[in-house]
């Protein structure tokens, strides 16, 4: 009698379980809220047009054609760019810096000289990880999106 009431009782939970695992939605879409990142601005400009760039982007993201080389690193650190339009980095520091793509083909070939320019035209939606050659730990990543229709 108390093995057929153990039974019983894990019949039960396996079928509260089965039933609360079915019943779970099926769209895709979290109840969860969101959660912010820490130490995360919004950008100064349009995350779904790229008629402008901020004056003063985003240190670690943003959207726009130019990534600066700072004495801190690129900035941003990640920029979300058109297909098929010129990027440019400029090298705003005091010396030459070169830029080195991680798995794509291109990367500046030689070092930029302080204010001078890098341009590289993206020919596919893509994202471009790349690194400082001198300093391989200073990274940043182009992420290269289909113009907005």
């Amino acid at each position: 009698m108390r093995h057929t009431s153990a039974i019983r009782a894990l019949i039960g939970v396996l079928a509260v379980c089965t039933f609360c695992a079915c019943s779970s939605t099926t769209t895709g879409t979290s109840t969860i809220p969101p959660t912010a990142v820490s130490g995360a601005t919004p950008s100064a400009t349009s995350s779904t047009a790229f008629s402008h760039e901020a004056t003063s982007p985003d240190p670690n993201f943003d959207t726009g054609y130019t990534v600066q080389i700072t004495s801190t690193g690129f900035r941003p650190a990640w920029l979300v760019a058109p297909c098929c339009q010129a990027v440019t980095w400029k090298n705003m520091t005091n010396a030459p810096v070169s830029v080195v793509f991680n798995a794509v083909a291109g990367g500046s070939g030689h070092a930029i000289p302080p204010n001078g320019i890098y341009v590289f035209v993206p020919a596919n939606i893509e994202s471009i990880a790349y690194h400082d050659g001198a300093n391989p730990s200073v990274k940043g990543v182009v992420q290269v999106n289909q113009l907005p229709e």
